[in-house]
């Protein structure tokens, strides 16, 4: 398999995700007698045997199979998701529970209180065991169900909401009591599958990944200065009041075309949705500290038989169509504008 297409995980270096094996081997021992997690494997026998019985049918289908795959699968998944939320609050790294074991029934039985401690081999107390064990220093946040995550654990905060986070950014949790050197290992591998993802997902069809990481390929940022100042132009001429016909066919582009540029930029300028009233009332409109110079200023003032364009667009907004009407509180009408000429 080419080196760019490999599944990010499968290049870990998981010896940096370990603790030593006889603190592992006392962990599991004492797990082992923890009351309520004996009480959990007492009272989800039912749901050992659904994953018992349905494990291995479920490995034989595909999606292609329809709706037995889907129902099938919903029926192992509800399952099997219990026993990843105890594990999970008893400590056991999730991430790392495959393992040497093929089928997750397998590290059911693995775990089960039952099972004595002294009969498991020795590879698996040496290799297996020191990982899901071990305790992340560095965690990605979940902070939206259904977004994809790509470290190799996440850590889910209900409070933290999405908002204002770019593409390009995440939160990481950092456990300050490991080790500096610990730490930037785990950092840095962090950073290794998540370019591993981003070149991965190019090879995939999810959608949700293809997403996240398209604003980082390369020529992302060439188009968008171009595509920006291009939209730029768009917002100048309609601080003009220029039409978007007359701009679709100043610039070259469809009216709708137009229309989204002009959209478009004003989130880029603004930081927020295109909000029309918020245009209106608070951008759009000409002020009259805004003019670089007023009638009562102007040297030409006394032979003056033609107002200068911006004050005309200063006193003629109240005669903007319903449609595209951009006054504010203190904008004045030409009408007022004319009875008070001489005091300017």
């Amino acid at each position: 398999m080419d080196k760019e297409t490999r599944h990010p995980f499968d290049s870990v270096d998981w010896d940096i995700f370990r603790v030593e094996p006889y603190w592992a081997k006392l962990k599991l021992a004492l797990l082992k007698e923890n009351f309520e997690f004996r009480k959990f494997f007492e009272e989800h026998q039912e749901n050992v045997s659904t994953i018992r019985s349905l494990e291995p049918k479920f490995d034989e289908l595909t999606p292609e199979d329809g709706d037995q795959y889907w129902e099938l699968g919903s029926q192992y998944n509800s399952a099997c998701m219990l026993f990843y939320k105890c594990f999970k609050s008893f400590g056991i790294n999730t991430y790392a529970l495959d393992g040497p074991y093929r089928r997750f029934i397998e590290v059911i039985d693995f775990l089960d209180p039952k099972t004595d401690i002294d009969e498991l081999p020795e590879k698996v107390i040496s290799t297996y065991l020191p990982r899901i064990f071990y305790s992340h220093g560095v965690e990605q946040i979940e902070y939206e169900y259904g977004e994809p995550t790509e470290g190799l654990a996440v850590r889910t905060f209900l409070s933290i909401q999405r908002e204002g986070l770019k593409q390009h950014e995440r939160f990481l949790k950092i456990d300050l009591r490991k080790k500096k050197k610990q730490l930037i290992k785990e950092f840095s591998t962090y950073l290794d599958i998540v370019y591993r993802w981003r070149k991965y997902t190019e090879s995939t069809s999810d959608k949700k990944r293809i997403k996240r990481y398209s604003a980082w390929k390369s020529g992302a940022e060439e188009r968008y200065r171009k595509e920006t100042w291009n939209q730029l132009k768009v917002w100048k001429m309609r601080r003009h009041r220029r039409s978007f016909r007359e701009i679709s066919r100043e610039l070259g582009m469809t009216e709708d075309a137009a229309k989204k540029a002009f959209y478009a930029i004003y989130e880029k300028i603004q930081g927020t949705p295109y909000d029309p009233d918020k245009l209106r009332k608070d951008i759009w409109s000409v002020k009259k500290s805004e003019l670089q110079k007023v009638c009562d200023s102007c040297p030409d003032r006394e032979n003056c038989m033609i107002l200068c364009p911006d004050v005309l667009l200063y006193v003629e907004q109240d005669l903007a169509s319903s449609t595209e009407k951009l006054l504010t509180e203190d904008s004045e009408s030409l009408k007022d504008y004319l009875t008070r000429k001489d005091s300017l």
